[in-house]
Parts: C-alpha cells; structure tokens; sequence
C-alpha cells in the first residue's frame, strides 16, 4: 500500500520530512490537493517499564506456572525513533506476531532460581507525534479488497464478532452514505450515542458479544445503550467499521502522564505507587487476576498520575493510511494529541513462543484468559491469571534535558499557523499565572516545566523566527538520529552556531536561575510608520 504524506512547513518539517521518509519508506505523492495527514511536534519519552510477579508457596508449578509474555514497542506511522536500552533479566526469547508485527518478549521464571518477587525491568525511549489528517473526501479512491491488509483487517474476530445484529447497527450508524470516511464519521457519532463508559470487565468478560448481551433502556428518551470500558467502545467502532468494509483495528497502549521524579522534588517513592482502578485488587467470579496498574501518588492531598492503561481506534483510507479515533479522551476523530505509549494494535493477538494452542493453562490478561493462543489485548503482559495472585506493573518515565520538554509546550501553540500569534499571546499569559500558582503550592516539577516553555519563547524573540527554525531543526534532527538525549551543552552549542554570537546571556538564565526568564532591553527602535 502507498501512503501519501505531505508534513506541514512548521519548526521542524526539514527533520520530520527527511526522518520518515528514511526510517518509513513512505512513498510521497502530489496531487490530492490540500489532503494529507500531518505528523508533529514529537514529544521524547524515557520509559522503564517494570513488571512484577508474586507467585506466592502453594499451588505453583514451577515447569507451567512462571511464564510471562511482555509487549515491547515498535514503530508506527506516530511512534517513531524507538530504541530499547536496557532488558533485566534478559528475556529468554524474542516474538513478532505473524499478522500485525507486534512485538514482544518472553521469560520462564521456572527455569531460574526461586524468588519471592519476579522483577523485568524494560528501559526504552520513543518519539511520539501528533497526528493532524486533512482529508478530502472526495479524494477517497476504492480499497483493494484483494489485498492481505485489507481482508485481515475486516475480519469477524472473538473479539470484534460480526453479527446479523452488526449488520444492522451498522446500516442505521451510515444511512445511505458510500463515502467511507464519512461513514467511518457517522459510525463514530453512532457509539458515541450508544455506548456509555462503565468497567464491567471483570464481572462480564469483553468483546461485542459481551457488550451487546446487556442492553440497557434511557429513562428520558427510551432509547437503548450499552455500558462498557474503552476497550467495548472501541471494539464496537471496529466491528462496525469491518461490517461496511472500512478496515479497522484497536490501538493498544497507556496514556502517559507526569514525569517521574521520585524522592528528590516530591518526598514520594515507587512503594507509594496506587493502582489505577480499586477493582484491580479483586478476583473474577471464576477467581482468575487482574493486573494491579501503579500508576497514582498523592502529593499535598492531590493525586498524581504516572499513566493509564487505555485503547483506542484506527481505520483505513486508501492512499492516505491509518486515521485515529479516540472515543474516550478528547472524543478525537482523526485528530490524536501525543502523549500516548502504542503496546500493540488489534484484538485477538497471538503471543509466542511456547503457548499452548489448545489449553490456556491459566494464562490470561486481566480477568480474561488467552484463547487458541491469543490474548484479546497485549497490553500490560500476560501470566498466569489463574495460579498468581498478584502481577503489577509500573510505567516511570522522565523527560530529556532542556529543551525538550520545553519545546513541545510551546511548539502546541504554533498551529494553525495564522493563528499562531494570537495563540502564544493568550499561552504567554496563561503560563505565567500558572508558574505564579505552581510557587504557591510549591510544585517544583511544574515550575521547571513552565519555566522551560518560556524560555523556548524568549529564545525564538532573541534569535528571530527563521534561525529559531533551524536551531530546532538541527536540534531534532540529532535527537531523532542519534536516538539519545542532547545535553543542555550540544544544544547550546547548535543555538550559538546557527545565532552566530554567543548565547551566554540567555544560557546563565536557564542555569544559574530558578524564576521566570528576565532579561534586560538595551535598545528600543520604533516600528516604522
């Protein structure tokens, strides 16, 4: 399949450009207009991912009980520049399912010595970009439905079960439109309508079928809704979408959240980590696990989140690639905000190696056991739900040295560029009140957060639009290619050398200073009238 990809003159088309079209083998074409699918403002993320098993002394069969299927990250169209750093222990094998290439590996704690607590700890850093489709409609052309991606991905599946009762919802989600983008639209509007957020996972099960089983009846309208996670709700968009022939799949992943600083600025610890939902504690009826998501701290009474385990959607246009939707957060069609790990995309994926086709053996992912050696998500990992009492896992993740995270909290204001001044004056304002709260409540991490924003944007009025353009070309060029953090110091030393002249000035600010940037005006020349 061929994509079409136009990326968007902004502060770092000359990197993006050069990047994906090295690292993606994209094919760029002219001629659908203004219609593209642009790829922005990538935000790096450090990650150690650490998952723990507790096995416990009874009932453990240390030759079939201590294995673990882990999902490890892989490039997509929006997750690029992907380098695993570290692996402790070394996993006893490495996979890549046949069908969708997610990636993963595997230990058998059964054949190391005993432990109370099995420990993998996966350190690994990512790029993550926006993604912003501009699509025409009229520019759609048909799908080519003897490809192998497009019969794979419109499927009936365990999870995604294309019913005579899908068929029907999903001719009364498009009417009579054909255009599959805007039928894509209305089967979007359509869950939104039918599906409200409830977790009944653990008591239910998952897939369609589970979700379409307990319809419920509005006491307003009398209309019928269904109650399921993100998982339900998405599933549903993607039988829908299968059913009219539009290609589908669920994205999974974990929505990351505040950067880990540990002891040093909060007086917080990883053993003060909480799960993400209560219910994570508890057994199924049939007393199979869930895993326990650490993923909360409170810091002055006021919780704080690490990430969140979360899923949601992709369809398919031809000639232009995979569209997001997010039913959920931000209730997104098309539009997908960054801050995001993708784990692995469709239901129904097999894991390997050494799974028992035929027998599940008590493997399973969240209340759920594998089946045929397929885990409805490869999310968190999957172990033994059935003899193990207790799996967690923990996402910690920390960002790279100025100014990286800096740059992306100002580079979101920079779009729609016509927009962009009206923008970054009302963010000025706003990023300003937001330090001055910050210090009241003493909330160090944020404070250096804002602070390095603003200096990104004192840094573009000193050196001027276009060299401020090419510093973070240079600047994202290296960070993408090298595939390791810049230090403040190389990244001083690109600023000098594109401004020409020193920058010690502003460098002492970011340094030798912990307030806002102040910096003193020697000269003042009138605009022209």
């Amino acid at each position: 399949m061929k994509l079409r990809r136009f990326y968007e003159y902004s502060l770092f088309t000359a990197v993006i450009l050069c990047l994906l079209l090295s690292m993606i083998s994209i094919n760029c074409k002219t001629g659908l207009d203004a219609s593209q699918i642009v790829l922005r403002n990538p935000h790096v993320y450090n990650v150690n991912y650490i998952f723990e098993l507790s096995p416990g002394n009874e009932g453990i069969d240390r030759s079939r009980d201590l294995k673990l299927w882990l999902p490890v990250p892989r490039e997509w169209d929006s997750q690029k520049a992907v380098e695993v750093v570290s692996v402790d222990p070394e996993p006893l094998a490495q996979y890549e399912d046949p069908e969708h290439g997610n990636k993963m590996f595997y230990w058998d704690f059964g054949k190391l010595p005993v432990k109370s607590i099995y420990q993998v700890s996966l350190k690994y850093r990512f790029e993550a970009l926006g993604t912003h489709p501009e699509i025409n409609p009229d520019n759609i052309r048909e799908y080519d439905k003897n490809s192998k991606e497009y019969n794979l991905y419109t499927r009936s599946a365990r999870m995604v079960h294309i019913t005579p009762q899908i068929y029907v919802m999903a001719k009364e989600a498009i009417s009579n439109e054909t255009n599959p983008y805007l039928q894509a639209k209305a089967i979007f509007n359509f869950v939104s309508r039918k599906v409200r957020y409830q977790q009944h996972r653990k008591e239910r099960g998952v897939g369609t079928d589970v979700l379409l089983n307990y319809p419920l009846k509005d006491s307003i309208d009398g209309e019928t809704y269904y109650e399921g996670g993100c998982d339900q709700y998405h599933g549903l968009f993607v039988a829908l979408c299968r059913a009219v022939g539009i290609p589908a799949r669920s994205v999974v992943g974990f929505l990351m959240g505040a950067p880990w600083v540990g002891m040093g600025a909060l007086g917080v610890d990883e053993k003060d980590l909480e799960p993400f939902l209560p219910i994570e504690f508890e057994l199924s009826p049939e007393g199979l696990a869930g895993t326990q998501n650490l993923t909360t701290y409170n810091f002055q009474n006021t919780p704080i989140m690490t990430f969140m385990p979360h899923v949601w959607a992709e369809f398919l246009l031809p000639d232009y690639g995979w569209i997001p939707v997010d039913l959920n957060i931000g209730h997104s069609f098309g539009y997908l905000m960054v801050s995001r790990i993708i784990m692995s995309k469709d239901f129904d994926v097999l894991i390997g190696p050494d799974i028992n086709m035929t027998n599940n053996e008590g493997y399973g992912f969240q209340w759920f056991p594998i089946n045929g050696g397929r885990t409805d998500l490869m999310q968190s990992g999957v172990w033994n739900i059935a003899t193990i009492r207790i799996g967690k896992v923990k996402i910690l993740h920390h960002p790279d040295p100025f100014p990286a995270e800096g740059y992306f909290q100002y580079a979101e204001n920079l779009y729609p560029v016509n927009e962009s001044e009206i923008r970054l004056s009302k963010w000025r304002e706003e990023r300003i009140t937001a330090f001055r709260k910050a210090e009241e409540d003493n909330r160090e991490a944020d404070l250096k957060t804002i602070r390095e924003a603003l200096l990104c944007d004192q840094l573009q009025q000193i050196v001027g639009k276009e060299k401020f353009q090419k510093i973070f070309e240079t600047y994202l060029n290296l960070r993408f290619t090298s595939h390791k953090p810049v230090p403040t110091k190389k990244f001083r030393k690109i600023a000098e050398n594109v401004y020409g002249a020193s920058l010690d000035f502003f460098f002492k600010e970011w340094m030798d200073h912990k307030s806002l940037p102040q910096f003193k005006q020697d000269k003042y020349q009138s605009p022209s009238k």
